[in-house]
């Protein structure tokens, strides 16, 4: 037990700079968790965007195909009936 007032106000000076140093530490370590959280976003997102893109050429190429067969096939049904007349 503290033998005076000296030693009381050193145990409390001790107690709130290890209070000090756990908040520091518990500061960094949630800086660290936010700054990972948000390198996953952005990895998330760039994969996000390249995911977009490819599947906006495979759509447009699909799209593409489909209307030239259409194209095709009328063109084929409108010679077929050509014929058919003469």
């Amino acid at each position: 037990m503290p033998s005076n007032a000296s030693d009381i106000s050193r145990g409390d000076e001790h107690r709130s700079s290890m209070a000090l140093v756990a908040a520091q530490q518990m500061n960094e370590s949630l800086v660290i968790e936010s700054k990972l959280k948000r390198r996953y976003a952005l990895e998330w997102e760039y994969l996000a965007s390249v995911l977009d893109r490819l599947l906006l050429l495979v759509f447009s190429l699909v799209v593409f195909i489909v209307t030239f067969l259409m194209i095709l096939v009328g063109e084929a049904m409108h010679l077929s009936y050509e014929l058919n007349n003469n």
